[in-house]
């Protein structure tokens, strides 16, 4: 089992107010909507970082696993750097030296290997990169306007979409 949280969250989103308006076809002088498109370029966001495990805009994540099994791939590539990793000796998390204690393998996907702490309780804090590619940002686009138009079919259009993005997970994973 294992705990994520985010322990710096983004303040700004891949796509501005404008460009959205501009592929909803909204009017920029109509700002009628813009606190709620604003809400939904955060949640369009979230909702595909979640589907295709993949960071679109840089992250500091805690991830913390009950039973530490090695090797570990870290969510949410492209992983810049990991930052710390801890174990927790029963009473006080335990500062592993990153030279001696545990290695990390890889490119945009990383892998933490700590053989020895096998079993243990680990605290692993990494950050990430953003990947805003205009394939990811177009399919947040239409999330957004199957949501924003609230159509009839609305709700089956947002699941189409939320498949495609999980699509990319599947892709990251081979």
């Amino acid at each position: 089992m294992y705990d994520l949280k985010d322990i710096t969250p983004s303040i700004t989103e891949p796509i501005t107010l404008s460009e959205l308006k501009l592929y909803l076809r909204i009017p920029s002088a109509n700002t009628g909507d813009d606190a709620h498109l604003t809400e939904l370029m955060t949640a369009g966001r979230i909702k595909f970082e979640k589907a295709a495990w993949r960071s679109i805009v840089p992250h500091t994540y805690r991830l913390t696993v009950s039973e530490f099994e090695s090797p570990l791939e870290l969510p949410y590539p492209p992983i810049d750097y990991v930052d710390s990793v801890s174990y927790w000796d029963g009473s006080a998390w335990q500062t592993l030296d990153s030279s001696d204690d545990y290695f990390v393998f890889g490119d945009n996907k990383k892998e933490v290997e700590a053989a020895f702490y096998d079993g243990y309780k680990v605290k692993i804090e990494f950050v990430t990169l953003g990947d805003d590619s205009e394939d990811y940002l177009n399919l947040i686009k239409e999330w957004i306007g199957a949501v924003y138009d609230n159509r009839p079919d609305s709700e089956q259009i947002q699941e189409k979409v939320v498949n495609r993005m999980a699509g990319y997970r599947a892709q990251s994973a081979r």
